[in-house]
């Protein structure tokens, strides 16, 4: 899991092939995107535009990838997420659907919680549980993307 801001990605010098990914995006002014799936470069990259509503973290599952690394951008409003430190081999897990490329989730043990604001982000990278959408105090509107991009083609 990694934690950052766009305007960190973007005064970098030499950013990384997934900040220049994520940088491209951004200069795409995804607010604009339709919401749903907005494919950049096939199933390599393609985005995710979510216009919703948080949710309180007992109504919110936890959820994991294993081709998949996720970018979440809050674009508007506020966003918690909570997650484990931990790994783990989505290969041994027999609840994960292989054909979405993911498994939920309810009780994942040793959650962090964190907020995000407008233009920061975490990347969440294959096999790291992550419970998006949830709510900083009440229930509230927010925009925001999620870049999917497939790990082996990074």
């Amino acid at each position: 899991m990694i934690l950052t801001t766009i305007p960190t990605i973007t005064a970098k010098s030499t950013p990384s092939a997934l900040e220049r990914i994520i940088l491209d995006v951004m200069s795409l002014d995804p607010m604009q995107f339709a919401t749903g799936i907005n494919v950049i470069d096939g199933e390599n990259v393609f985005v995710n535009r979510i216009s919703s509503t948080t949710k309180l973290l007992d109504d919110a599952l936890s959820e994991i990838h294993g081709r998949y690394i996720d970018v979440h951008i809050v674009l508007a409003g506020q966003e918690m997420y909570a997650a484990p430190l931990a790994t783990v081999d989505v290969d041994n897990m027999l609840n994960f659907d292989a054909d979405n490329d993911a498994a939920l989730q309810s009780d994942i043990a040793n959650e962090q919680v964190f907020t995000l604001c407008e233009h920061q982000c975490v990347t969440f990278f294959p096999g790291e549980w992550h419970r998006p959408m949830l709510c900083v105090e009440t229930p509230s509107a927010i925009e925001k993307i999620v870049i999917k991009v497939k790990a082996d083609w990074l």
